[in-house]
This record gives C-alpha cells, structure tokens and sequence, in this order.
C-alpha cells in the first residue's frame, strides 16, 4: 500500500509541475485561435503564467533555504 501512495504521489507531482511548464504553450495556442473568447483567455493564461512563474521562484528559494538551514541546524 505504502509502495502504490508513494508512486501515485510521485506521478502526480511530476503530472502537476508538467502542467505547469506546459501552461505557456496552452496559452499560446489558444490565443492563436479565431475564436474571440479562446484568444482571451488564452492571452490570460500567457499574462498569468508570468506571475505565476515568478511567485514559484520566490517560493522555491524561500524552501531551500528552509530546509537548508533546518539541515544545518539539526547538524549542530
């Protein structure tokens, strides 16, 4: 049980971190339709994906130096 919980949290990380690199390209295709209302959101994806991107780098630096210091303050 522990083995199957373990690969089906794997996958879906990887699946939702995929989703989110692929967002641009959604985006970008979906504003390349025709169609009025596909164009805007997928101009909204593209002007989403930015700040986006930009909130995970700041969340992903303040986690590694967590956990960063928590290794080293477990270590002394």
């Amino acid at each position: 049980v522990l083995c199957s919980i373990a690969a089906a949290m794997t996958v879906g990380v990887y699946g939702f971190v995929a989703g989110i690199v692929k967002l641009d390209d959604l985006g970008l295709a979906l504003s390349r339709r025709a169609n009025p209302g596909a164009k805007f959101f997928g101009n909204a994806i593209l002007r989403g994906a930015v700040y986006l991107m930009k909130a995970l780098s700041i969340a992903g630096t303040a986690a590694m130096f967590l956990v960063g210091g928590g290794i080293v303050a477990h270590g002394i």
